[in-house]
């Protein structure tokens, strides 16, 4: 459920640090992301092959869900705050100790093996820590544009570190890019301090703390469990009528509709009457980010064999294709979250935004399958990594808003389950699957495989979309 400012104000000076300093942090996140994934997926296919690319895949998803779950028991006993200070700080200990290893052993499987598991779990940290982030400081926020906003940090930093990666690893070698990467991680957790220990808040929440305060002090009455839903702000609530015999015998539905019409007048969204739209809505989140997860990753091992067997396990030129790769991406996506994503999602809503993108990747399946040659392969399932442009743009900001409409601790609970949990258990099926038979199946049966999870992932985003319109009143989401 969104709640809205009324003056202008706080509109503009709410969002203006959170976008600053969370724009900073997406930005430093993802470029050591970028450098992490591109040296370690480089020298793991040039230096090891192609080959042994399942085997990795199920280590770096093992070693995720580990660092997910105990994300999802420190994220409850800390603050967002002091675990981002603590956690990249290991992380800058780790990527520079493992600079040290690779100088001694540089084509030790384990040691090659550890910084590409590394770069995953820095990527499943920045989507947990960033939308965790997001969520709690714009949750107030009736616009969608702080959303993209922060997150066009990500493709900020993919152009800088595409462009780094073409210019400057040559010059630098790998070792002296990873204590690099450690000394990124070291920025992060110093701009971990500038985050405020709560979000901020507006003039309208902190009477809201007022009145809770001076009427816990004069309830005697027990403690009620958390409801999965923000509470309703004292100004937001419709003026209490007298109690007369009239009042006395009104329809109790008719009473919940004007209710529920009073509150839409000042701005606000309906509020879902039981918490078990809650857990409807999380469980379609789940299943299509469980089922997205393993589409993925199916893709990216497609994606990453084919430009191996194309450039034949050449470093330098593996090294050049991923950081064009990243350069160009991720200028697109910086194009449209600026220009478009934000206007898009505030005029259609996030319906379109997760229907469309298992839409596209449909399209580009079916074309898979009349395409040969390793340079065709190249292309297409290039393409299909390239929807990351719309994914990125529009489907994860979407994704991102709509956890909004959960209160603050069941939203942190749902992300962290979600994100952090079960999307990693997706990756290691997926790559258990991949180990187990990827040498007895072609690329068109892995295409297959995926194609036909895009039905149960489009049902689940029609669902989801359909309880977010209908829980927080958005008329404009038009698609269902």
């Amino acid at each position: 459920m969104h709640y809205f400012y009324a003056p202008d104000v706080n509109l503009i000076l709410l969002p203006r640090r959170a976008i600053g300093v969370l724009f900073c942090f997406a930005l430093l996140t993802s470029a050591a992301y970028v450098l992490s994934s591109s040296i370690g997926m480089s020298l793991y296919l040039a230096r090891v092959g192609s080959a042994a690319l399942p085997l990795v895949l199920v280590a770096s998803a093992v070693v995720v869900v580990v660092v997910s779950m105990l994300t999802y028991v420190i994220i409850n006993l800390a603050s967002p705050r002091n675990c981002i200070i603590a956690i990249w700080s290991l992380l800058a200990a780790s990527t520079s100790a493992l600079s040290w290893e690779l100088r001694v052993s540089d084509h030790s499987i384990y040691v090659l093996g550890l910084i590409y598991v590394l770069a995953e779990v820095r990527g499943c940290l920045n989507t947990v820590f960033l939308t965790t982030l997001m969520t709690d400081w714009f949750r107030n926020s009736e616009s969608k544009r702080p959303y993209t906003l922060v997150a066009s940090g990500a493709p900020v930093a993919g152009i800088l570190a595409g462009l780094f990666l073409t210019w400057g690893a040559p010059v630098l070698g790998n070792v002296q890019m990873l204590q690099g990467i450690a000394a990124l991680d070291l920025v992060v957790a110093v701009l971990a301090w500038s985050l405020p220990r709560r979000p901020l808040r507006t003039e309208s929440e902190s009477r809201l703390d007022e009145v809770s305060d001076t009427d816990s002090a004069h309830a005697n009455t027990f403690d009620k469990p958390e409801s999965p839903f923000p509470p309703r702000r004292p100004d937001d609530l419709p003026a209490a009528r007298p109690i007369t015999a009239e009042t006395e015998t009104v329809d109790p539905e008719s009473a919940d509709r004007q209710r529920l019409e009073s509150t839409q007048e000042v701005g606000d969204s309906a509020e879902p009457d039981t918490p078990l739209t809650a857990l409807r809505f999380r469980s379609h989140i789940l299943v299509l980010i469980v089922i997205k997860t393993a589409v993925l990753t199916l893709i990216g091992y497609q994606w990453k064999v084919s430009v191996s067997d194309y450039w034949h396990e050449d470093e330098s030129s593996l090294i050049s294709y991923f950081a064009a790769y990243y350069a160009i991406i991720d200028t697109l996506i910086l194009t449209s979250q600026l220009f478009v994503a934000g206007k898009f999602l505030d005029r259609f809503g996030i319906g379109i935004a997760l229907r469309t993108y298992p839409i596209l990747l449909a399209i580009v399946a079916a074309s898979a399958f009349f395409i040969d040659g390793s340079l065709a392969l190249v292309v297409v399932f290039t393409i299909a990594r390239g929807l990351d442009v719309f994914r990125r743009s529009f489907h994860d900001p979407a994704l991102a808003s709509a956890f909004a409409m959960l209160s603050k601790r069941f939203r942190r609970q749902s992300i962290v389950i979600i994100k952090g949990i079960a999307k990693p258990a997706a990756e290691v099926i997926s790559a258990l699957a991949l180990f187990l038979y990827a040498t007895s199946v072609t690329s068109n049966d892995i295409t297959m495989l995926w194609f036909g999870l895009l039905i149960p992932w489009f049902a689940s985003a029609n669902e989801a979309a359909k309880i977010h319109r209908t829980s927080n009143g958005h008329a404009q989401d038009n698609g269902v």
